[in-house]
């Protein structure tokens, strides 16, 4: 449902009369990606990955790509979630971004999900405990 609205609110962006936006302040969206990218770059993995655990919460971080990935875990580690619904994806990543603001979060979060998802993969393994 999300992936609709958000959908829409980029068709409804691109076909506005005054065709593409000149600027970030014209397209909320936009502005809200950057303040989120401003948000988790300002996270620190490792207290985030503490406050999880603590409310039982051992998934992984996604984010979406042509597929829904964990970066940071390779494909081949038994550790790796076999669906996606074993990971918390980070909302608003996409393999499609709109312009910079969009480029800009999916660094930005695909760099948060790698650090956090590194901190958890070493404690797992320490457990020996497959998720």
């Amino acid at each position: 449902m999300r992936l609709a609205v958000l959908l829409s609110v980029l068709w409804c962006a691109s076909a506005s009369p005054g065709g593409a936006q000149s600027s970030v302040d014209e397209v909320p969206f936009l502005a809200e990606l950057n303040r989120r990218a401003d948000s988790l770059s300002r996270l620190d993995a490792a207290t985030e990955l503490k406050a999880a655990i603590a409310s039982g919460n051992w998934r992984f971080l996604g984010i979406t790509d042509y597929v829904v990935v964990a970066p940071g875990v390779d494909f081949t580690d038994p550790m790796y979630p076999k669906h996606p619904q074993g990971m918390r994806i980070i909302e608003g990543t996409s393999d499609n971004p709109e312009g910079e603001a969009g480029n800009r979060f999916n660094i930005v979060a695909e760099a948060y999900a790698e650090r956090y998802n590194r901190l958890l993969l070493e404690r797992l393994w320490r457990l020996r405990t497959p998720r």
